[in-house]
């Protein structure tokens, strides 16, 4: 009851703080030009937060407490992100802050991995050992693959950056993701 409460006194401030700024936006010296994508950017974080807190209300519904534990670390995540980009919604600062995302991202991989392959026997934990090395090898063949798709990348333009980077925390959320599903699935089979 007190965690629905405190998720729903979140989600007012995050819709009243979204108003706040919305509202700002037209006191903006005649001087100052409002980037496009920024606006976007932002309305698009808020979006996401909103269903980030959704399905944080919702977890009484998850089965599975590894379903709880990995919603908790990805709205960690996520939250902490979108702090430090509101804080400093530069190119630069964004593409910085998806890379730590990534390595964050990259920790709980790590935790999941190590989770899953506990409970599995020997022989089952070589295939996953397997499994892991060809996805690192696929990760590293898509991001090869992006920047070929991306050739602007290589002059240090600002918004392709941003796509790549963007597409190589997708990727390793993806995978994080996956595990924590291969854990649930497992504990559902015995």
């Amino acid at each position: 009851m007190e965690f629905t409460s405190t998720f729903s006194k979140l989600k007012n401030s995050t819709l009243v703080l979204s108003i706040v700024l919305f509202c700002n936006v037209p006191n903006i010296n005649a001087q100052e030009t409002i980037d496009s994508n920024l606006v976007k950017s932002v309305l698009k974080q808020s979006q996401k937060k909103e269903k980030r807190l959704n399905r944080l209300l919702n977890i009484g519904e998850l089965t599975h407490p590894i379903q709880v534990t990995y919603q908790v670390d990805e709205y960690q995540i996520e939250e902490y992100l979108n702090r430090k980009i509101q804080r400093d919604p530069s190119s630069a600062n964004y593409i910085n802050q998806l890379i730590l995302a990534e390595k964050r991202y990259q920790v709980l991989m790590a935790k999941y991995y190590n989770i899953l392959s506990e409970k599995l026997n020997e022989t089952d934990q070589e295939i996953l050992d397997v499994a892991q090395a060809r996805w690192q090898g696929y990760k590293h063949y898509e991001q090869a693959v992006n920047k070929m798709l991306n050739p602007e990348a290589y002059q240090m333009k600002a918004m392709p950056m941003e796509k790549l980077a963007e597409r190589h925390l997708d990727i390793t959320k993806f995978r994080v993701m996956e595990l924590a599903d291969y854990i649930t699935r497992m504990s559902e089979r015995k």
